[in-house]
């Protein structure tokens, strides 16, 4: 007769088998909800989905990770004397985003949105917004965490409401319409447009919706990640998108379908403040100090270490050039991939730099907190 610890001992194991199978049974039947259907996260508005129909079931993720060449950032110039601002350009508040498409410049602030034209660097547009109010009751501008123009004028943007929230909208004219509405619980932090009827959106969690302008619904909303969003940056060409969070790990994936082709790994040890893509190649800057050159074609990402974070970084439509950030004085280097130095180095007032952009093959932007440096080179 078995005494009480006895019992005790066969009851405990049994509980173990127990919890084991329950949890072998939980993983090959997919029984979790994914976090998509949970209370709150469906859109409260007439005609949006975020299904995507009669879905194939994803296949398993590749990890791809390229062979990491280390490499040294060469300071000498060869081109020249550093190049100064031909024009500077000052921003009422805080630049939230900033977007160069086609012959034009967008910036959104707290409170307001401006558009300029990129022929004479002349502002064409602006749009004042509201005060709201906050938790305390007190009134101020909201933020317009990130916003994008269309070719033919078309501004998307995710606006600050009330307490805490946010709604997407498109203006279009004089009017605007509700998109995502505040009601649907998504922090959406990016929005650009992918074409003229489909827009990209990422939340903080890393969820990514495309949401279609002609249906007025989601076409799909998948999370790629667990890591917090960083950034995206769409090739315009193709479709493909590239996502960068806290991990270091990107996904990279079709914009059209959500479909998760590969993870990409081996450049960026941690979070990951800013990403590009043109052609076959990607450019990451993070907070382990460092900025990494992938090159999908040859599976080879060049990886150039520095002392400082790198917040902007950015590639040219070929893919031939970057910007980079050189030292903690935030000089700006004109970097040529192919031969991997630096052509000229583009000079600002000291501040940190949160964008960097390419406004064609001979000029270039950066943005500190609310100045614009415009650079011309050859």
């Amino acid at each position: 007769m078995l005494t009480l610890y006895q019992r005790g001992i066969v009851l405990l194991f049994s509980l173990l088998l127990f919890a084991c199978g329950q949890e072998t049974a939980r993983q090959s039947t997919g029984s979790i909800a994914p976090k998509n259907n949970a209370p709150g996260n469906n859109v409260h508005k007439k005609n949006v989905s975020t299904s995507i129909g009669n879905a194939e079931p994803a296949p398993a993720l590749i990890h791809r990770k390229p062979a990491v060449r280390r490499q040294v950032i060469s300071n000498e110039l060869t081109n020249g004397d550093p190049i100064e601002p031909f024009r500077v350009i000052h921003i009422d508040g805080d630049i939230l985003d900033l977007v160069v498409s086609g012959i034009q410049l967008l910036v959104a602030s707290n409170g307001f949105m401006e558009v300029y034209e990129l022929e004479n660097f002349e502002r064409v547009k602006r749009m004042d917004f509201e005060k709201i109010e906050n938790f305390y009751g007190d009134l101020h501008l909201p933020h317009l965490f990130s916003a994008d123009i269309s070719p033919s004028g078309m501004i998307v943007f995710v606006k600050e409401t009330a307490n805490g929230k946010s709604v997407v909208q498109l203006q279009e004219g004089s009017g605007a319409i509700t998109l995502i509405p505040e009601n649907a619980n998504l922090a959406i932090r990016k929005v650009r447009f992918l074409d003229e009827a489909n827009i990209l959106m990422a939340t903080i969690e890393s969820e990514v919706i495309l949401f279609n302008l002609n249906e007025s619904s989601m076409s799909y909303k998948h999370q790629l990640s667990l890591s917090a969003f960083s950034d995206f940056s769409i090739n315009l060409e193709n479709h493909q998108v590239v996502l960068a969070d806290e991990s270091g790990v990107i996904p990279y994936f079709d914009g059209d379908s959500g479909r998760v082709e590969f993870l990409l790994k081996g450049g960026n040890l941690d979070k990951i403040f800013d990403i590009d893509i043109a052609k076959n190649r990607i450019i990451t800057g993070g907070k382990d100090r460092s900025v990494s050159i992938y090159n999908l074609e040859s599976d080879v990402v060049d990886k150039y270490s520095t002392d400082f974070y790198i917040y902007a970084v950015a590639l040219d439509e070929n893919a031939e050039r970057a910007l980079l950030i050189l030292d903690e004085d935030n000089h700006v280097g004109l970097f040529d991939i192919k031969t991997g130095k630096i052509t000229a180095i583009l000079q600002g007032d000291g501040k940190s730099l949160g964008f960097l952009k390419f406004i064609s093959d001979h000029q270039a932007l950066g943005a500190t907190y609310n100045q614009i440096f415009l650079w011309s080179f050859r």
